[in-house]
């Protein structure tokens, strides 16, 4: 899933690119390339990831593969913000008879998207209104909790029905070895 997002900010180039960077390595992104800051014949760039290697992995929403691009030019800022989709986490149900891989269903996707949201939305927040860090992260904050707590529900749910089915198995198994010892 891929959201873009467009803002102007007053701020000089350097200034904006250093503040969109700390506020995502807060967040736990990591650097994974920067474009030259002198080089004229392309829009600064900064690149930045975080989340597991490979979304089959995460054990949450936010611990999908996430990447932040942000590009500045004369002050107009794109960001593009991307999280690979797993099957556990709202992703298709992994590879179709074609072999290609089958898309992401929206109806599961939707705390993907307020993430990625939430994300733009606080670098928007930071580099165009001059808002605080914690200000501009609040939303951000918001997400990560309501994914917080969609993980433990999950996790919970998986705990009871594993116990659900081992109380299951072992009741026949029981029932096996009552009727093999009145037999």
């Amino acid at each position: 899933m891929i959201v873009e997002h467009e803002f102007v900010t007053t701020l000089p180039m350097l200034d904006a690119m250093n503040a969109a960077r700390a506020f995502l390595a807060d967040g736990h992104f990591e650097e994974s390339g920067i474009e030259n800051p002198l080089d004229t014949s392309m829009p600064n760039r900064l690149k930045m990831r975080r989340g597991e290697s490979k979304a089959a992995r995460a054990k949450s929403v936010s611990a999908l593969p996430q990447q932040m691009i942000i590009e500045y030019d004369r002050g107009l800022v794109r960001v593009a913000a991307m999280i690979t989709a797993s099957r556990i986490w709202g992703g298709g149900s992994g590879i179709s008879l074609a072999g290609e891989s089958v898309a992401e269903s929206p109806k599961k996707m939707v705390l993907h998207q307020r993430l990625l949201v939430a994300l733009a939305n606080g670098l928007e927040r930071l580099l165009a209104t001059g808002a605080s860090k914690e200000v501009a992260r609040a939303e951000w904050a918001a997400v990560e909790m309501e994914i917080y707590s969609a993980a433990r529900q999950r996790r919970r749910r998986t705990i009871i029905l594993s116990t659900i089915l081992i109380v299951f198995l072992l009741g026949i198994v029981t029932l096996i070895i009552i009727a093999a010892m009145n037999a």
